[in-house]
């Protein structure tokens, strides 16, 4: 079973690896899994589980940057909403992983425009 530590310590992780750059085509879907089996433990989550499945889908059939930017809007606003909750026991944490998100977004929007 795991425990808030292991979810504190993946949300870390994610937060550097976006931040750093680290995300990449190979290691994307892989920290996607990593997110897919921490939430098979909560309840209530079948929407960001959904929204999860599809982006790593779409990363390991290298699929449309416009999708993906899609879902990584979705999953920034699913974690926004989840950091607002009082019983959120991290939500700096999470305010951290939208911010993350909202950057890469940004940033891949940036690209595709330059």
């Amino acid at each position: 079973m795991n425990t808030p530590q292991s979810t504190d310590t993946l949300l870390e992780t994610t937060v550097q690896a976006l931040t750093n750059g680290e995300h990449t085509t190979e290691s994307g879907p892989a920290l996607v899994d990593d997110w897919l089996n921490e939430l098979a433990h909560y309840d209530g989550l079948a929407n960001v589980r959904e929204a999860l499945s599809s982006l790593q889908k779409t990363l390991l059939n290298h699929g449309d940057p416009a999708q993906i930017r899609v879902l990584l809007m979705e999953l920034a606003e699913y974690t926004q909403a989840f950091a607002q909750q009082e019983t959120t026991t991290n939500p700096a944490a999470l305010r951290r992983l939208a911010d993350s998100l909202q950057g890469l977004i940004a940033s891949t929007d940036e690209v595709g425009h330059s």
